[in-house]
């Protein structure tokens, strides 16, 4: 210790006190710009993260609009619904079944392909499907025992085409693995449900409003909210 004392003192008198004092101000200008750098850098950083959300939100937003208009084409404004959060889908079950059956008929294949490929576009989402019915009693004979055996069995039939439509859709795009973990993705995020008479969208007192409550359906809600 008292060697490099020495040594530092030696300098000091072979040196001049004006280059002593010059590198301490190098140092500090040096360390000036330093700060001044990291402040700006991280500044830009943060900004260009700012800007990077309000693009994402911008995108997701130009999705969501240009899939309301396919869903207005596609169903009619009336049988969709948009808020803050989620986009609900009304489907008939007219079009969709034979009465007491969950058997998807052959004339709304086509349908629910197309609609199962403007929900694949749609950003990260949840998607719940929902049956329901009337509240006429089940028809004896018929393979279900109360409307909400029915409607489970019917919001099942959907969740099972989506499902396939979806592998078909992107077998020749994605890997094996690609496929599978997007499928995984899939199972975890998409629920169904089955309501029976509960959940009546109109009164039942009339045939227009039984009707109505014959129904699927789906709720397409973003992830985060």
């Amino acid at each position: 210790m008292a060697r490099k004392l020495l040594a530092r003192q030696l300098i000091l008198k072979q040196s001049p006190i004006w280059l002593t004092i010059f590198a301490d101000m190098t140092t500090n200008l040096m360390l000036f710009f330093l700060i001044v750098y990291i402040y700006h850098y991280n500044k830009e950083f943060k900004m260009w993260g700012e800007l990077r959300g309000k693009i994402v939100i911008e995108s997701t937003r130009y999705i969501e609009d240009e899939s309301m208009s396919k869903f207005y084409e596609l169903l009619g404004e009336q049988n969709v619904e948009k808020s803050a959060d989620e986009i609900k889908l009304l489907l008939g079950d007219k079009v969709l079944f034979d009465s007491g059956k969950a058997e998807l008929k052959a004339g709304a294949l086509k349908e629910l392909s197309q609609i199962s490929d403007i929900i694949a576009c749609l950003p990260e989402n949840e998607i719940r499907i929902e049956g329901h019915t009337d509240d006429l009693p089940i028809k004896s004979g018929v393979k279900y025992e109360s409307n909400w055996e029915l409607s489970s069995a019917r919001a099942l039939s959907v969740l099972k085409f989506i499902e396939n439509h979806f592998k078909k859709a992107k077998t020749k795009e994605l890997s094996q693995r690609e496929l599978d973990e997007r499928m995984e993705k899939f199972y975890s995020q998409t629920v169904i449900a089955g309501y029976g008479e509960y959940h009546p969208l109109m009164s039942n007192s009339t045939q227009e409003g039984r009707a109505r409550n014959r129904r699927i359906e789906i709720v397409v809600r973003r992830i985060g909210k």
